[in-house]
């Protein structure tokens, strides 16, 4: 890993332009590579059911797994740390170095609209409940949550 130090030199290389480019996405789901300061092209995932992958392509199916809520409802941390992991391994063998999961929202009234399933009810348990919400493991992708609604 390198150090601050080093990091500051590379990204001090770096044109206003280049610099830019590195807060947007190359296309839906990539960041653009900058070569320069030593950072490769970073892919997203999401999927709330499993991890849909860079590609919208029905032959390249993904292990499908319960919603939020309903693992927030085993109140079960093995087996919510089981499903992370498997997540986790689908992310890699997808080439997805970063699942935007878990979901989670808190649902402040019952007339929000788009009330999708989350590990979210009640508050205390938003994102405490999910999938790969526990301290990572020699199998995880990065998983961060993402709020959504």
């Amino acid at each position: 890993m390198i150090g601050e130090e080093e990091l500051r030199r590379r990204v001090g290389r770096l044109s206003l332009e280049q610099k830019v480019r590195l807060l947007t996405g190359a296309d839906f789901w990539a960041l653009y590579d900058e070569p320069e300061a030593g950072l490769r092209r970073v892919v997203l995932s999401d999927g709330p059911a499993g991890v849909r992958g860079g590609s919208w392509d029905e032959r390249d199916s993904s292990a499908n797994v319960p919603s939020g809520t309903a693992l927030a409802a085993t109140w079960d941390p093995g087996r919510l740390e089981a499903v992370g992991g498997l997540l986790a391994r689908e992310a890699r063998r997808k080439g997805v170095d970063v699942l935007l999961a878990p979901t989670v929202n808190l649902h402040r009234t019952p007339y929000a609209g788009r009330c999708l399933p989350r590990g979210s009810a009640p508050p205390t348990c938003a994102g405490c409940s999910a999938p790969g919400s526990g301290p990572p493991s020699s199998t995880s992708s990065a998983m961060t949550p993402r709020r959504s609604g």
